[in-house]
């Protein structure tokens, strides 16, 4: 009953945190964690060994779910915008006035790994999964290739205009 009563310290520690990161994160999130945090520490309490506060304890777990909870964010806000900004279909990035035959250059110019993952997408028309296992790759490196073969596409056949990618 003293250790549970001691745990309500958590939201009170993760309100500090958040307040001293300039508050990014909102008090859902923060009862989220708190949470969160309760259940491993309740785990792992048979490791604490008195040498300091249970707060003082407490306050290294509740530290690093913050960082970890803004990290996950930043990580999920980037991948979004990468989404957003990139479409699915590297010809919805290009202009309508493209030459075939520029495309065709700009493709080989992009040379392989880019290339072939590019090409089995879209002239096969097969999914992440089956350019992987035809590639012997990981999806997510599948995507990543594509990705980045469809933002070096728009840079090159928009004449270069921009940071190139």
């Amino acid at each position: 009953m003293i250790v549970a009563t001691r745990l309500q310290v958590v939201g009170r520690l993760l309100e500090s945190i958040n307040a001293h990161r300039g508050s990014p994160l909102s008090s859902h999130e923060l009862e989220d964690i708190r949470q969160d945090v309760i259940a491993i520490v309740w785990d792992k309490f048979r490791r604490f060994e008195g040498v300091g506060t249970l707060e003082s304890w407490l306050y290294r777990f509740c530290l690093n779910a913050c960082h970890n909870r803004s990290r996950r964010f930043s990580e999920h806000a980037r991948r979004m915008t990468t989404l957003v900004d990139d479409p699915l279909d590297p010809a919805d990035a290009l202009d309508d006035d493209i030459e075939p035959s520029d495309l065709e250059s700009a493709l080989r110019e992009l040379g392989p790994p880019r290339e072939d993952v590019l090409r089995l997408k879209h002239e096969q028309d097969l999914s992440f999964e089956a350019v992987a296992q035809r590639l012997g790759l990981s999806t997510s490196t599948v995507k990543t290739r594509y990705y980045e073969g469809v933002r070096w596409l728009r840079w090159r056949l928009t004449r270069g205009q921009g940071e190139r990618p």
